[in-house]
């Protein structure tokens, strides 16, 4: 299913962090199975509500984390802002500031914000398991797996992103049959949730985060498997498609991940960590003036300076 000869890039660490900020960007938003479509429904819903009370801090959040998932990193962050400006006690608004921190690696700033989240609701097991993901990006592995376990405690099954997180920081830690069992865990109840699901939609989303998950555990003919299951039912997913990206990228099929990420990108051509990840592809690929475009572009749409 892959090639057999794997070339395996140099730069791993710089790709590995990538493929995370991709996960962290689809993980934990409001609606786990939004596609493209209803990502624009929910930001005109969010956006007449607005128009009726521009103080209505409740759609400004849901508007804000929309915007996150569709990649329109400034409108995000001056929704959320402007949420936290009316709301400083809003662990909603905190957590959600934070993951948009998160997708552009910003990671003491996320950490800030989950802190704050968890600081008003300490009950938020979204919000621990977004700050562990923080943690494991900045190499805090013992905070992060203390976060990771919080979320675990607290969502029970519906914290299968936390399974999946802990595992790959087992193996970062050369403790692989650790790494394994909580890996193998994390797909065994997506497998019990991919049977009870009703709407593909959901499916598409469950076998996408199982297809990453697979990625995470080096299991990569499983990885392909869903991944190209979850761009059968729904050929509009940009996630599926930057996914089922980072694996070909994983076993060094650099074209292939190209064509993948280009598809993300016009499937989804406002989102900033698209263009950082295919500028790492590009830089692979020795296309250094394609890679300083996109390099630009995601600056242009993420305000990164």
């Amino acid at each position: 299913m892959f090639p057999h000869r794997l070339v395996i890039p140099k730069n791993l660490s710089a790709i590995v962090t990538l493929i995370a900020v991709l996960a962290a960007s689809s993980f934990g938003q409001a609606s786990q199975c939004t596609g493209k479509r209803e990502l624009k429904e929910d930001i005109e819903r969010w956006s007449k509500v607005l128009e009726k009370n521009p103080n209505d801090v409740a759609a400004m959040i849901r508007r804000g984390i929309a915007y996150t998932s569709a990649g329109n990193i400034l409108l995000a962050r001056k929704d959320l802002d402007r949420a936290i400006e009316l709301a400083p006690t809003s662990a909603k608004a905190f957590e959600a500031r934070g993951t948009l921190e998160v997708t552009l690696v910003r990671l003491e700033p996320a950490v800030s914000d989950f802190s704050k989240a968890i600081q008003f609701d300490p009950n938020s097991g979204r919000s621990f398991y977004q700050r562990g993901r923080a943690y494991e990006m900045l190499n805090k592995l013992d905070l992060a797996l203390n976060d990771l376990r919080m979320s675990i405690e607290l969502l029970n099954d519906d914290g299968f992103a936390a399974y999946a997180v802990t595992g790959a920081i087992y193996i970062e830690r050369k403790e692989r049959d650790m790494g394994s069992l909580w890996l193998n865990q994390a797909i065994e109840i997506l497998d019990q949730k991919i049977k009870m699901a009703d709407a593909a939609k959901c499916n598409e989303y469950l076998y996408r985060v199982r297809g990453y998950t697979a990625l995470e555990a080096r299991r990569f003919n499983d990885a392909f498997r869903d991944l190209n299951e979850a761009v059968r039912q729904d050929p509009t997913s940009f996630d599926a498609h930057g996914y089922r990206a980072s694996v070909y990228l994983q076993v060094g099929a650099v074209p292939q991940a190209l064509a993948d990420i280009n598809r993300a990108i016009e499937l989804m051509p406002i989102r900033a960590d698209f263009y950082n990840f295919r500028a790492r592809v590009r830089e692979i690929l020795n296309d250094k003036p394609g890679a300083l475009i996109d390099r630009a572009k995601f600056q242009e749409l993420s305000g990164a300076k």
